[in-house]
């Protein structure tokens, strides 16, 4: 019967390295708006980010609309 042993403990990650809530590296952030390097996506990121936060139907709207060229993006990756 084999025995098991536990692994190393991981430690907290290196000062300024990458952690679980850590944007992926291949991103950047411009105003707090998340920016992929695809202009339609990023102009649907950024209305959402615009859209006010008392206003729930331009939110949404806005979330819709974003939620719709995602879609159409991915749905090209499958073309």
């Amino acid at each position: 019967m084999s025995e098991l042993r536990p692994g190393p403990v991981p430690g907290p990650p290196p000062a300024g390295g990458p952690t679980l809530h850590s944007p992926p590296a291949t991103s950047a952030t411009t105003a707090g708006v998340p920016q992929t390097g695809d202009t339609v996506i990023d102009g649907a990121l950024a209305e959402l980010a615009a859209a006010e936060t008392g206003d729930l139907d331009a939110q949404l709207s806005a979330a819709e609309e974003l939620h719709t060229r995602l879609r159409a993006r991915l749905s090209d990756l499958g073309e």
